[in-house]
């Protein structure tokens, strides 16, 4: 089991979500699905690509373009017959469907849980790990999925309504083009939804990106002083100007002042451990709930998988909103 849970664990490092940056390298991914979202043109590799003739798929074996948004050309002629053998024998994870895991890969409109499932399989075969490995990793990544996370929200900054049933949770990384376009999404589903849904805002710094930690630190001081969506809504603004600091404290500081803040004292709390604790305390629960990059939503404690746009995750808040209505 111990083997099992690392080799899942090293796939979660490795599946990286398109739309999203990735935990170690920080770095937008686009070489598999996307648990977010994603245009099959972007994840799906051509027949062609794999430099196989056509007449593979009449020998028996899977073409490379059997299912539309995953790259399925990645793996050789063998490869392929195996995974399709274990897909064949997987029950599809998508919500109101009974087919096999292999059925549900073949449409276009099939949930990215699934999409995601399918590439740890396709990871593990790559690492020659036995079918029983691939099924237990497989299995523990879709209830991972379905998990509802709890999370330590009390000094957590928020904007929505105040007695919501529904409350969505999310981890970004200021440095993160990703996460400064659903900053923008965030902005328009929170005017929508204004009081019946919460949105709460936990930092996920990278290590790879050199100034995440500080802009963290600062939006932390200014939620101190009353200021966190001044700062956090500025930061975006100004992603790039974040990005290429070398001085981030002094730029920080140049937004705190022209937000309006108490200069002196957010000085001092950027520099307070106990803020940097509550930073490390935000990356550690992600961790815990499974995150392998940023953006990552979680609605009423469930990991959103895809539908990172406003329609998108309009359509998930509706139905939770439905569930938890009395």
């Amino acid at each position: 089991m111990t083997k099992n849970v690392t080799l899942l664990l090293s796939t979660w490092v490795a599946i990286s979500l398109l739309s999203g940056c990735d935990r170690n390298t920080g770095t937008p991914a686009t070489e598999t699905g996307n648990a977010h979202a994603a245009a099959p043109e972007e994840v799906a590799a051509p027949a062609e690509a794999s430099g196989e003739p056509a007449a593979v798929a009449q020998a028996g074996a899977p073409a490379p373009d059997r299912y539309p948004l995953l790259n399925f050309g990645l793996l050789d002629i063998d490869e392929r017959v195996r995974f399709l053998s274990i897909a064949e024998a997987e029950l599809c994870p998508c919500d109101g469907t009974a087919s096999s895991l292999d059925a549900c890969l073949q449409t276009e409109d099939v949930c990215m849980l699934a999409v995601t499932t399918a590439e740890i399989g396709m990871r593990m075969i790559k690492e020659s790990a036995g079918d029983l490995e691939i099924s237990d990793a497989m299995t523990q990544h879709v209830a991972n999925a379905r998990r509802v996370h709890t999370f330590d929200l009390s000094n957590t900054p928020w904007k929505g309504a105040e007695g919501a049933t529904v409350t969505v949770v999310e981890f970004a990384d200021f440095e993160c083009p990703h996460c400064a376009e659903l900053a923008n999404v965030v902005r328009q589903l929170a005017e929508r939804y204004g009081d019946r849904v919460r949105f709460y805002y936990k930092s996920f710094p990278l290590e790879s990106h050199r100034n995440a930690l500080a802009a963290s630190l600062a939006s932390h001081a200014a939620h101190r002083q009353g200021y966190f969506w001044q700062m956090h809504d500025l930061i975006f603004t100004h992603q790039r100007e974040l990005q290429n600091a070398t001085d981030a404290n002094a730029l920080l500081l140049s937004w705190a002042e022209q937000i309006g803040m108490n200069l002196e004292r957010f000085q001092t709390d950027m520099a307070d451990p106990a803020i940097l604790a509550i930073v490390n305390a935000e990356r550690q629960e992600g961790l815990t709930a499974g995150l392998s990059a940023t953006p990552t939503l979680f609605i009423n404690g469930v990991m959103v998988q895809d539908g990172y746009d406003v329609e998108g995750l309009a359509a998930q808040l509706d139905r939770a909103l439905a569930t938890a209505a009395p």
